[in-house]
């Protein structure tokens, strides 16, 4: 009767420490998630603003060119939408890059107020250990576990 209730103790001991590492999985890799959607969200703000710089310089060439009288108005205005609607893009994705930094702090644990701007981060359980690398940053611990990279 005493190697069975051992067994069985045994057992719910591992029974529990494998759904702490489920837990732990879960949270690194929500984390990862969001540190990803975050930074493809930069990426795609970086692309966009050059987008828009091509637009402006397009713009400024083409009203001189018109100043000249070697353009019409029709195309100068053509460029106008499309520096406008560049300028809307952008707008719109870094409202996306804000939130998907705000979701990323939130999924690792730094406060919404706090300075950090994330960079590309690996996170990732291994036999009960979380592992993060990252690029030009630090790691934020909480109880020996990393939790997030950033700088």
């Amino acid at each position: 009767e005493h190697s069975a209730n051992l067994d069985a103790a045994r057992a719910l001991d591992r029974a529990a420490a494998l759904d702490l590492l489920w837990q732990e999985w879960q949270y690194a890799s929500a984390a990862r998630l969001e540190v990803t959607q975050a930074a493809w969200q930069a990426q795609a703000c970086r692309e966009l603003q050059r987008a828009v710089d091509g637009a402006a310089g397009t713009l400024a060439d083409l009203r001189a060119a018109l100043d000249q009288q070697e353009t019409t108005s029709l195309v100068v205005a053509a460029a106008e939408s499309t520096l406008q609607g560049n300028v809307a893009q952008l707008r719109a994705a870094e409202r996306s890059r804000d939130l998907a930094i705000l979701d990323a702090k939130r999924a690792i644990g730094i406060r919404p107020t706090d300075v950090a701007r994330i960079v590309s981060v690996k996170v990732w359980c291994c036999g009960g250990a979380t592992i993060g690398s990252f690029n030009g940053g630090f790691v934020l611990r909480d109880n020996g576990w990393v939790r997030a990279a950033y700088r």
